[in-house]
């Protein structure tokens, strides 16, 4: 006999303690239901099948729950220490007073006691422990009430009894037409159907069952059925009023779904079921009642594990091919779990908030050769920090990037150097990803202060056209530990910023040589201004004391412009908080001779703290030159080198205009990531022979 039903509370507490005891079957099951019969073919009682992780182990329970009465004898029947803590916010502080090292804690409660929230309260607090405490791995044995805990208990005290089983891996990928994923059985989109799964879901018996699909509704939606919690139809009432359509029609709510097509989540025949799907975790009534939810319908049946995300995900096949060889490895259930999360933490694909219904220490199926190689640390201490990572696991032979934590290093079984570039070269790839980024949304936002050109629309249509595709190779590359790929595609959406950006600087320059433009003139009918008083710097013209001018969009708080006023010469500098540089200062002449040459020198200084040389299009005119008779070359391209100054030299032809001897302004700008920065300095004309 594999599981011994008992009818009340006494006897189930009693039972457990004898299994502590005696460490062999039967598993007693608090008011067993018909899951009994479906699970115990699964089990030898003559075998050790699967196998547990060693080491520590806790039991935490809520003081004065339903479950906490029990929580001593659960765990002497799992050999783990049982902790009782008045708040789930406590358990850090408790779990960091046990050993050091690792720690499998299963939390055990009824959702009246433990909802979501709490259990992404649990898991970051534990991740936060990891710093500078033990190492903890947690499972979470929950359910709508006693009896539903009790089943999850028993199946973990079965777990070393269970079969192998006929199926190794399932992989059920029915949002993706194609997948990399090699090994067990692979099935994509088209062929997610009932005829395909039904056989070995119902009738088999799989070890994992890795899907990938859409399910935000707590259903699997697959290609003609889908995986469903409560498969029972329509009900004779339909209260609540959270019950999904079935519980009022008899129907699926799907209307391409026979209702006797349903695979019942509660029917399937498996091991562990992994899901990266939407809101896959729910454990709590809310969007629907606890029996309609998915991970209580896997729970219900034979499956020992489940993990599901409370939030929601991407898709990225990337995510099940970790998990699944994680276990591979031989890793526990809660150790595959942290890894995962802690993955994604540092990788932010997803939100880091997986979680396991079921006991942390049970593993699936441990091989000679790991899947998982892990990157050594101490190789990589220096780029890691600079990259704001700890280290990487590589999958074996397909150059996926994986990282890890201080917490989920130490599960490798064995370690391998990783070149130090691979973190380098991801940093750089970021940087270059996020100045784009940066660039596009910039020039995107020249409108917002009145700064239009007769190109703008099409090229920011091209730009945003590209950003999506790019991101996504981006994900793809990076993902993949391909940062040259991942380079090729910033190259070319670096070319599209190029063009943009040299479009706006050719309008400026032709706006400015053919009128009294004042770019200035465009943002102050727009922006708020205000005065900040005077600066640490003076007018290079005059020597006067400058002025800072700020202003700020009304509606758009993060459009600024910040200037330095002379109260003789007027704007002399004006730039965009956003942008690279940090001074523009204009050098020439006061005196411009009718009939001469003048040298014009914009120098341009860069902050400090950009992390690579950076290129922008920088030009010098006189206003209205064109009318004036004064000829200056177009906007050039430069490479501006952070923390020092850059120079832009030209020679303005100052033609013999008999009459213009006027006091005018001669105006230099850059335009880089995006933004437009702007100095400016009086000219005199004279006419001929005045200063010779």
């Amino acid at each position: 006999m594999i599981f011994h039903d008992v009818l009340d509370d006494q006897d189930w507490d009693r039972e457990l303690w004898r299994f502590a005891e005696r460490q062999t079957l039967p598993a007693p099951v608090l008011r067993a239901g018909n899951a009994v019969t479906l699970a115990a073919p699964l089990h030898d009682s003559d075998i050790a099948g699967r196998p547990t992780a060693p080491g520590n182990r806790a039991v935490l329970t809520l003081a004065g729950s339903a479950v906490d009465k029990h929580g001593p004898a659960i765990a002497a029947a799992v050999g783990a220490t049982h902790i009782s803590v008045l708040a789930w916010a406590d358990v850090a502080a408790a779990l960091g007073r046990q050993a050091t090292g690792e720690i499998h804690a299963g939390f055990v409660a009824v959702t009246a006691d433990l909802e979501e929230s709490q259990i992404d309260g649990i898991r970051e607090d534990l991740r936060m422990l990891a710093d500078d405490g033990p190492s903890v791995h947690a499972g979470f044995l929950v359910g709508p009430d006693l009896a539903a805990v009790s089943w999850l208990v028993a199946k973990a005290l079965a777990w070393p009894w269970r079969r192998g089983e006929r199926c190794e891996v399932l992989s059920v990928h029915s949002a993706a037409s194609s997948s990399r994923v090699s090994g067990g059985d692979v099935v994509l989109k088209s062929d997610a159907t009932f005829e395909r799964l039904a056989p070995q879901l119902l009738g088999g018996h799989v070890g994992l069952l890795s899907l990938m699909a859409h399910g935000r509704d707590d259903v699997i939606h697959l290609q003609d059925t889908v995986l469903c919690a409560n498969h029972v139809g329509k009900l004779v009432t339909t209260a609540p009023p959270n019950v999904p359509t079935c519980a009022f029609t008899g129907r699926c709510c799907r209307d391409d779904v026979d209702f006797d097509r349903i695979l019942a989540a509660d029917r399937v025949r498996a091991d562990v079921v992994f899901t990266n799907s939407c809101m896959g975790l729910r454990v709590r009534d809310g969007m629907f009642p606890e029996p309609y939810l998915l991970a209580h319908g896997f729970a219900r049946g034979a499956v020992a594990g489940y993990i599901g995300c409370s939030s929601l995900v991407s898709g990225r096949e990337k995510v099940n091919l970790l998990t699944r060889r994680a276990m591979e490895s031989g890793l526990s259930l809660g150790q595959t779990v942290s890894l995962l999360n802690d993955h994604l933490g540092y990788e932010g694909s997803d939100i880091p908030a997986f979680g396991l219904v079921g006991a942390p220490w049970l593993a699936w199926a441990p091989i000679d050769v790991p899947a998982l190689t892990f990157a050594d640390p101490r190789g990589l201490q220096s780029d890691a920090a600079a990259a704001g990572r700890d280290t990487l696991v590589l999958e074996g032979g397909r150059g996926d990037l994986f990282f890890v934590s201080s917490r989920t290093a130490p599960l490798a079984d064995r370690m391998t150097a990783l070149p130090p570039r691979t973190l380098t070269d991801r940093a750089e790839v970021d940087s270059l990803a996020l100045r784009a980024g940066a660039a596009i949304e910039n020039l995107g936002d020249l409108p917002l202060i009145g700064l239009r050109t007769a190109r703008q629309g099409n090229l920011l249509v091209q730009l945003r056209d590209q950003i999506a595709s790019t991101a996504r190779a981006l994900s793809e590359a990076l993902e993949g530990s391909q940062p040259e790929r991942a380079r090729k595609r910033l190259a070319s959406l670096r070319t599209a910023v190029a063009r943009a950006e040299e479009d706006v600087a050719t309008s400026l320059f032709e706006r400015g040589t053919t009128s009294s433009f004042e770019f200035e003139d465009l943002w102050c009918e727009i922006l708020n201004q205000r005065s900040e008083g005077t600066v640490d710097r003076t007018c290079p013209r005059c020597d006067r004391a400058l002025k800072r001018l700020s202003a700020e969009h009304p509606l758009f708080r993060r459009l600024r412009r910040q200037s330095l006023v002379c109260p003789q010469c007027t704007l002399v500098e004006d730039l965009d908080p956003r942008g690279d540089v940090v001074k523009l200062e204009l050098i020439t002449a006061p005196y411009w001779v009718r009939g001469t040459e003048q040298r014009v020198t914009l120098r341009i200084s860069v902050d400090e703290q950009v992390d690579r040389p950076v290129t922008g299009y920088a030009a010098i005119f006189a206003k209205n030159s064109a009318k004036y008779g004064v000829g200056v070359p177009p906007p050039e391209r430069l490479e501006l080198t952070p923390g020092s100054v850059t120079e832009l030299s030209v020679t303005a032809q100052v033609l013999d205009r008999a009459g213009r001897y006027h006091q005018d302004f001669l105006k230099g700008f850059v335009v880089s990531k995006g933004t437009v920065s702007f100095a400016s300095c009086p000219i005199w004309y004279r006419p001929p022979g005045a200063y010779e």
